[in-house]
């Protein structure tokens, strides 16, 4: 006892510990006081000076007692033989308590009744064995304390070597139910039961698994199953490449609250090892879920044999089209509607991947049984452009006995279908447990599928009604594209105003880079003034233009340097534009005037039309009019003979004699 009153001397008093030894060695009876440390200003003792309300549920004997502390209800429950009764006396410092009568074993369930978690810091409990030594055996009892998911948080086992002991012992969890366990008790009684509102815990939640990454991402969350009392105010996933991320590593905020969430998490770097976890934060703290890895692929390249053989995770069957990134391809599954479809690795042999033909394939199949799979795409992950050179396939229908007559294979580049790049084999029996080594398409000839970055596979012409399940793919072999130079079909410019626009066209690009526009003054020394993208990878030509602004005075040279994706560039043929100096001017003829009549001619590059009037020597305006051929005829027959001007709208002027 003295050491229990020095580890909780904040919460018993001297008086106390007197009268609770006095009343042990009095009446010798078992005890069990279980009084925790008071850290909360929220608890409250309930004495049970209230009588609870006792009920049966429905049972023979009344097994359950009512509390209500601060405005919360508790409910006590046995599931012995026996009764609970309301006593005035026999509690702690012979005080009211409640008695549960009974022989055997039995137990007692502390909790909410509504559910809800709450702070357990202790209760007094008085028992008395059946047995006494040596009928005793231990434990004679324990006591377990359950979280909000059920699970037992710790338990603790009480043994004696008398009839009759007291034992203490000192608590403060968060809870959802606590349960007393006895062995074999003639009666138990309870007093001062001591709790709280819960505290608050960090959250706990779970990692997603990961089944979808590339070289440079993942898809990557979690699951807040509890928030631990407190309002999740924020929650991700964490990474690095040592294992145990935390907070302090790569984090990824992915909103707050409960509840599943996922994001695709990118900047990886590939062909690296990488842990992550989901994290949850409250005002308890942060929690981690469990720890997942996963290996970011290899970097698209050229050229390989693409065997499927490392460990990528298949991924759930989802809702058609879908596509998953395997190994630096983007491998879409389609089916004839909206049914579940899935890219899966399989391994093995048996109708599967043949000895010697690699230790896995790329599977693409229709999941939902009224659904047919329509095709099977395989494209480059990062648009690169490659040479399908071949690749071994088998397929699998859902009808037994049935095949296809016809398998296809196209080639695609931007989504478009390349002219020529199509192949076909005829008579390919379906993949079996009797037969199952794979048919390959070798596209070695076809020169059409040189400059692709997808290829798609479909079937035709079935035979008995054949429905397409699944196809699968394993070694493809896939080689640098050749970069065909890109060929200049015109290049044509004209002058507007003092600017030069450049037009030209190209035929069909493949690898197509840029073309850099130079200019010259002499034909000889050229600067580059600016810079056009190509349009990439094309089936049809593409027209371009450019604009060269304020040109000088006198003859300008233009060409092209057209660089190829491959390095290698070459030249257009020379543009040649010549910018006269305009000069503005009028001409009047004859001057003098003779007969009633005169012209004016217009020097080029003057805009027209342009005002006039003529004025006498005295300077009063005797005639006006427009000027609005380069060659007009000027009546002068209304004037009388003298010296005249004739002022043009743009400023300038002349004398006429008439």
């Amino acid at each position: 006892m003295k050491t229990f009153y020095q580890r909780n001397k904040n919460v018993l008093s001297i008086p106390f510990l007197q009268q609770l030894l006095c009343r042990h060695a009095a009446y010798s009876i078992t005890g069990l006081l279980l009084i925790i440390s008071l850290f909360s200003s929220a608890q409250t003792t309930y004495n049970f000076s209230v009588a609870p309300v006792l009920s049966n549920e429905g049972n023979y004997y009344t097994i359950q007692a009512l509390i209500n502390v601060d405005g919360v209800s508790y409910k006590i429950t046995h599931m012995g033989n026996g009764n609970f009764s309301n006593l005035a006396s026999g509690g702690n410092g012979n005080s009211a308590c409640l008695k549960k009568d009974g022989s055997g074993g039995d137990f007692l369930k502390i909790e909410r009744a509504d559910g809800a978690a709450f702070q357990f810091y202790g209760m007094w409990l008085n028992t008395s064995s059946m047995y006494s030594l040596p009928y005793y055996f231990p434990p004679y009892y324990n006591i377990k304390y359950f979280d909000q998911n059920n699970a037992e948080i710790v338990a603790e086992t009480f043994t004696s070597s008398v009839q009759n002991e007291t034992i203490t012992v000192t608590k403060n969890l968060k809870v959802n139910y606590v349960q007393v366990n006895f062995n074999a008790i003639l009666f138990c009684k309870i007093d001062d039961l001591v709790v709280g509102p819960a505290a608050a815990s960090a959250p706990t939640l779970s990692t997603a698994s990961i089944s979808q990454f590339t070289s440079s991402s993942v898809l990557a969350g979690g699951n807040v199953t509890s928030d631990g009392g407190a309002a999740v105010t924020e929650r991700g996933i964490v990474y690095n490449t040592t294992g145990a991320p935390t907070i302090a590593d790569s984090k990824v905020i992915i909103g707050d609250g409960s509840g599943a969430y996922t994001q695709n998490v990118t900047g990886l770097n590939s062909s690296t090892l990488y842990y992550v976890r989901s994290y949850a934060i409250n005002t308890a703290g942060t929690s981690y879920g469990t720890e997942r890895s996963f290996a970011t692929a290899a970097d698209f390249i050229l050229p390989q044999v693409h065997y499927f053989n490392s460990a990528w995770v298949s991924t759930g069957s989802q809702a058609s089209p879908f596509t998953k990134y395997v190994e630096g391809w983007h491998i879409t599954a389609v089916s004839t509607g909206t049914g579940l479809v899935s890219v899966s690795r399989i391994t093995g042999t048996t109708g599967v991947a043949a000895a010697a033909e690699g230790a896995a394939s790329a599977r693409a199949i229709s999941s939902t049984s009224a659904e047919d799979l329509v095709s099977m795409s395989i494209k480059a992950s990062d648009n690169s452009l490659f040479d399908l050179q071949r690749f071994k396939f088998k397929y699998l229908t859902k009808v037994a006995n049935t095949s296809f007559g016809t398998i296809t294979v196209t080639g695609y580049m931007n989504g478009v279908a390349v002219p020529g790049a199509v192949a076909s084999l005829n008579g390919i029996a379906q993949a079996s447990a009797s037969s199952y080594a794979y048919s390959t398409f070798d596209l070695t000839q076809n020169s059409s599928f040189n400059c692709i970055d997808e290829f798609v596979i479909t079937t035709s012409d079935p035979v008995s009604s054949a429905r397409l399940n699944a196809i699968d793919i394993d070694e493809v072999n896939v080689a640098a594209f050749d970069v065909l130079p890109i060929t200049i079909t015109s290049f044509t410019g004209r002058q507007v105003n003092d600017n030069a626009v450049l037009n030209w066209s190209t035929q069909q690009e493949k690898g197509a880079g840029n073309f850099d526009i130079e200019h010259s003054t002499d034909g000889m020394q050229y600067t580059r003034i600016g810079n056009i993208i190509a349009g990439g990878n094309s089936q049809a030509g593409k027209a371009y233009t450019f604009t060269h602004q304020k040109l000088s005075a006198g003859v300008h040279y233009f060409r092209l340097r057209i660089n190829n994706a491959n390095g290698k560039f070459s030249y257009s043929s020379v543009l040649t534009i010549r910018n006269e100096v305009r000069k503005e001017g009028f001409t009047v003829y004859p001057n003098p005037v003779t007969g009633n009549h005169c012209f004016i001619t217009v020097s080029p590059g003057t805009a027209l039309p342009v005002s006039f009037r003529i004025v006498d020597a005295l300077g009063k305006s005797v005639k006006r009019g427009n000027i609005t051929s380069n060659k007009q005829k000027l009546n002068m027959s209304e004037l009388t003979s003298g010296n005249y001007v004739i002022i043009f709208g743009n400023g300038l002027s002349q004398k006429i004699v008439f």
